[in-house]
């Protein structure tokens, strides 16, 4: 999916599942806006979700090979058939 030329701003993208192919506007954070990559994106969509607030989201059935939870949010939220090889939870709160 191409956003690159569209007016996201103030959109609330929290929890959108993207893959590799999509493109954001510049300027445009994903991973500030809790965007979810369903797959590993080298180089591209980072998976460093540090901080970040998942409560009561769904991350179920992704490949999240060794991204990053430390201090994140998650309580409540589903990881069910996700891939977590190397996946750091350090300092993570349920």
């Amino acid at each position: 999916m191409d956003l690159s030329r569209a007016q996201i701003t103030g959109v609330d993208l929290a929890y959108a599942r993207v893959d590799c192919a999509t493109r954001f506007p510049d300027g445009y954070d994903p991973v500030t806006a809790r965007v979810v990559p369903t797959e590993v994106c080298p180089g591209r969509l980072t998976l460093n979700f540090e901080g970040v607030d998942f409560d009561r989201a769904s991350l179920a059935g992704l490949d999240l090979r060794q991204a990053s939870f430390r201090k994140a949010r998650l309580g409540g939220g589903s990881f069910a058939d996700t891939n977590l090889d190397g996946v750091d939870f350090s300092g993570a709160l349920a």
